[in-house]
């Protein structure tokens, strides 16, 4: 998930996911809401993520599927991923094991985490 800075752009679209982004023709699901707060505020995030499983031979079986509540106003809402969520390239689905690590980045932005809770559901 990608966390952009809108406050002050008129934007309401404040999170989303590489190669995933909304469209006006898919689900009402990712219809965006104006949750953000002021900068310089902690902004909280819940993010409830299912993992793709795929089948023994490597084929998809169920693709993964997001969550995500913005300062307790639902952002997005099981949607489900069409792939990976790199920068460039289409999202595909490549066979990995189940649990896989937890990666945080930004891009050269004055940007801080804490309080990371992370939980098998």
């Amino acid at each position: 998930m990608k966390v952009l800075n809108t406050f002050c752009m008129g934007m309401i679209l404040t999170s989303g996911l590489y190669g995933q982004e909304w469209k006006p023709e898919l689900s009402e699901k990712w219809k965006p809401v104006p949750p953000v707060i002021s900068p310089g505020e902690w902004q909280v995030y819940d993010i409830i993520y299912t993992a793709p499983r795929f089948k023994e031979d490597g084929v998809l079986f169920s693709p993964a599927a997001l969550t995500v509540l913005q300062n307790g106003v639902l952002v997005q809402n099981h949607v489900m991923l069409r792939g990976s969520t790199q920068f460039i390239g289409n999202p595909e689905y490549q066979p990995h094991d189940l649990m896989q690590p937890l990666l945080l980045q930004d891009h050269k932005n004055s940007v801080s985490y804490r309080s990371i809770w992370v939980r098998e559901l």
